[in-house]
């Protein structure tokens, strides 16, 4: 009986599914139904929501305007970027002057 971590973030042991549950020829859609949206790791965060014009330029490398956050999260270190419909684009960390997402989970280039 070592250290044994019990949970990460918000993520804990008891709400775990075992490897064994999700392995086999029905694993995507066993898989698929215990998965949580990204933005669950992150509700720490502070949010702001992108419109479907930013998301493409964020997940292109372009920078974002530093008034995009709201005046107190305009200091963050890390704000959580989101789609309209609540999904996690990626993280906005401030760059020069605006923000820039890093790392971007929307995979554009």
């Amino acid at each position: 009986d070592g250290l044994v971590r019990t949970a990460v973030g918000p993520f804990s042991q008891s709400a775990a599914v075992a490897l064994d549950r999700i392995t086999g020829a029905d694993a995507v859609d066993v898989a698929s139904a215990w998965l949580q949206p990204a933005r669950a790791a992150v509700p720490h965060l502070p949010a702001v929501s992108l419109t479907p014009d930013l998301v493409e330029h964020a997940a292109r490398g372009g920078i974002l305007e530093r008034s995009l956050a709201a005046a107190e999260h305009a200091d963050s270190e890390a704000i959580a970027a989101v789609a309209g419909d609540g999904t996690l684009i990626g993280i906005l960390r401030p760059h020069r002057d605006g923000w820039r997402v890093r790392p971007n989970f929307v995979g554009r280039s």
